[in-house]
């Protein structure tokens, strides 16, 4: 079993920001694969759903607490689905990154990201990760926790279908490659 765990914040005023691409990211892997509805599990502090890659099942989450709290939700899971730190990759913007670019990591740091910090205080860093640039270049006067938490300009929102696609077929090779044969 694989553990997909998307960041980004729960309360629906953030549903379109920056910030929840990962969310967006498994909601478009979820949809490409016929998963049955997100279920919101208390316990879990997360909504979840599951799907089937390379006869490889996939655990879909979104953590319901904020950001900052991810950690919680993949320490709870990972321990209830004895996994390891190998069989959980995360999805999650990045400011430094141009929009559009993806870059997958197989272990590292947290960064400056706080959901990455709490989930490197939880798991550790021998996870997999994929960032999603959501635009590099901000405003001079505005800080990064105001953009990230702003939604995507019309022309990156039109563009975003294809990136959506294009994280989900990496999420889709991740799975592939660590799959039993």
């Amino acid at each position: 079993m694989k553990l997909l765990l998307g960041l980004g914040n729960h309360p629906p005023q953030y549903a379109y920001t920056r910030h929840n691409v990962g969310f967006r990211v498994l909601e478009a892997l979820a949809q490409a694969h016929d998963a049955p509805p997100w279920r919101e599990e208390k316990q879990w502090r997360a909504r979840l759903t599951a799907i089937t890659i390379a006869g490889e099942k996939c655990l879909l989450a979104e953590p319901t607490t904020y950001m900052n709290a991810s950690g919680q939700t993949a320490a709870l899971l990972r321990h209830f689905y004895k996994l390891s730190e190998r069989d959980i990759i995360a999805v999650y913007d990045d400011l430094d990154l141009p929009f559009g670019q993806l870059k997958f990591r197989q272990k590292g740091g947290p960064g400056s990201h706080n959901g990455m910090r709490s989930l490197h205080q939880h798991l550790g860093e021998d996870f997999a990760r994929l960032k999603i640039g959501i635009g590099a270049e901000r405003p001079a006067e505005m800080t990064g926790a105001d953009f990230v938490l702003q939604r995507f300009s019309p022309a990156e929102e039109t563009a975003l279908p294809a990136l959506l696609q294009q994280a989900t077929a990496r999420l889709e090779q991740w799975v592939c490659s660590a799959a039993p044969y």
